[in-house]
């Protein structure tokens, strides 16, 4: 992720481990007010203030981010809770829910591991090829 001397970035994905001490890398003002951002984990990169300063926060499962939020497990300090979800993934797709453009928008995607690196890896691929993306080794 570059946010340097541009501004700020227009798209943030982060992808780390679940660990229990996470260190959130990712501020706030790295992001420009529209961005969106994407945590493809249970978020342990991404500022408090990013998720819940969303305009609009989707995840992939409303039920799925709901359940381990509401027993203590996952998403707490920081993230919406269900009356704050804007959507699902199945809503956005089917058309029932409308996202926003020019807002922050925030989402948080845990669904199977497997679909998200097939998903990633040729995006990645194609965003590095079209050099419009920065890559991080970490």
């Amino acid at each position: 992720m570059s946010g340097g001397g541009n501004g700020g970035t227009d798209v943030s994905i982060a992808c780390s481990p679940n660990v229990e001490n996470h260190e959130r890398f990712v501020q706030a003002q790295r992001l420009k007010p529209g961005s969106l951002a994407i945590s493809v984990d249970d978020d342990s990169a991404f500022d408090t203030g990013i998720m819940n300063g969303a305009a609009r926060f989707t995840v992939d499962n409303a039920g799925q981010h709901v359940w381990p939020q509401e027993h203590g497990v996952y998403f707490q300090n920081g993230h919406p809770v269900e009356s704050g979800l804007h959507s699902d993934l199945g809503e956005v797709c089917a058309g029932t829910k409308v996202g926003l453009r020019m807002v922050r928008r925030a989402a948080v995607l845990l669904g199977i591991a497997l679909d998200d690196v097939m998903t990633g890896r040729p995006i990645c691929q194609k965003a590095l090829a079209r050099n419009v993306s920065t890559f991080v080794q970490l």
